[in-house]
């Protein structure tokens, strides 16, 4: 059985839309919530100048949920120069070693390490477009970063983020899987999505139409929507009408996954049903009642 652990959140200017740290009982490590407005302040903290690894995240045009991950030797002047030079991100959280004792070499293997898992639980987009070899430690060395590296997936999950937790599909309960159809011949055409806690999974396989439905007032965030999954081989032609998802893809809501999956507007509320017919609506929010 899971021990409880005891979190301390901090909110550094009195409010919760400032800087904000979080730490975790009995462990060195501590994390810092860092707003882009907020930047400037962040230089007057003794962790300023603190080796750390850190995550910057935002939405892009699509609404899709991006991360860039990175390594700093001294955090200010790293998450400054992006401060600069990046214009898409929103906020940063970096992690550093509260006896400052994380060295050049730690710091390389944790982004290696993250960046790895990030890109095998396909829950953000990664912005990064190269992936680290993950750097020679010694055994007892690697144990320790294994460590730190799995209190800060805890961390960033609990502050709404858990890009470093692969979903495991196989062990979700066979009620959660619903199914999208837009045709009655054979063969059917359509998608089988998972409702996973506040993650909406269009599962390898299913299919997506492309033709968009005339007079879609969205006609132009479907067509960049399918340009994009198509450069990121997320999807690819299975037939003349329609697209093959390569591999599993999260949604931001049930309603965008429809949508994308029908190439027109659609509440995925009704859209989405169990194989006995039955909408995710009754089988999820009206259970509720």
């Amino acid at each position: 059985m899971a021990r409880w652990k005891t979190l301390i959140t901090y909110l550094v200017q009195g409010n919760s839309a400032g800087i904000k740290t979080i730490e975790l009982s009995s462990w060195i490590g501590k994390g810092i919530i860092i707003p882009r407005a907020n930047l400037k302040e962040m230089s007057d903290r003794k962790e300023a100048s603190n080796p750390a690894i850190y995550f910057l995240f935002w939405k892009n045009i699509h609404q899709q949920d991006m991360v860039y991950i990175g390594e700093a030797e001294n955090l200010y002047e790293r998450i400054a120069t992006h401060g600069n030079k990046k214009d898409f991100w929103n906020f940063a959280i970096a992690f550093i070693s509260q006896n400052n004792n994380l060295t050049k070499a730690d710091i390389k293997y944790l982004e290696a390490r993250a960046i790895q898992k990030t890109k095998q639980a396909k829950v953000f987009l990664m912005e990064n477009s190269v992936e680290p070899k993950i750097n020679n430690l010694p055994e007892y060395q690697i144990d320790t970063m294994e460590d730190f590296l799995d209190n800060i997936e805890l961390l960033i999950s609990f502050l709404g983020y858990p890009i470093l937790t692969e979903v495991k599909i196989e062990s979700l309960a066979q009620e959660r899987k619903y199914i999208c159809k837009w045709s009655s011949k054979w063969p059917v055409f359509q998608a089988t999505w998972v409702y996973i806690s506040e993650w909406f999974l269009v599962q390898k396989g299913s299919l997506a139409k492309i033709e968009i439905a005339k007079g879609s007032v969205a006609d132009g965030w479907y067509k960049s929507f399918q340009i994009n999954l198509l450069e990121k081989g997320v999807i690819k032609e299975y037939n003349t009408d329609t697209f093959i998802f390569l591999e599993d893809y999260i949604f931001n809501s049930p309603s965008s996954a429809a949508s994308f999956v029908l190439a027109r507007s659609a509440n995925g509320w009704t859209e989405w049903k169990t194989e006995e017919w039955k909408t995710l609506d009754e089988m999820e929010r009206k259970t509720l009642k």
